[in-house]
């Protein structure tokens, strides 16, 4: 089970996700679950799937149909790059550290 830091709601608040309307579930508000395809880390529970939800809503990511896969949109990589500073390669250092790291 995951918290969210008072940081944490202010940042998913200004993306338009209400922390605090987010009913728990059986291991609280947020949890971590591995993929098991990609066997990466993601974000799970009710925070997950509202904040993916409010990145499809915005645009910044895309289902696609044939899997169950994600992309991100162009206005959702310069969204991404000005408020965490994420750029696809620091996305793939990320994966690749992750993918050598050791099971926590």
């Amino acid at each position: 089970m995951l918290d969210v830091t008072p940081a944490g709601v202010a940042w998913f608040s200004r993306l338009g996700l209400d922390v605090g309307a987010l009913k728990p579930g059986r291991a609280g508000i947020a949890r971590q679950c591995l993929g098991w395809t990609e066997r990466q880390h993601h974000l799970a529970g009710p925070l997950g799937v509202g904040f993916m939800a409010v990145l499809c809503d915005k645009g910044w990511l895309r289902r696609t149909n044939d899997s169950r896969a994600v992309q991100v949109t162009p206005d959702g990589w310069a969204a991404l790059k000005s408020e965490p500073g994420l750029t696809p390669a620091t996305v793939e250092n990320l994966a690749n550290v992750a993918s050598v790291s050791p099971a926590v």
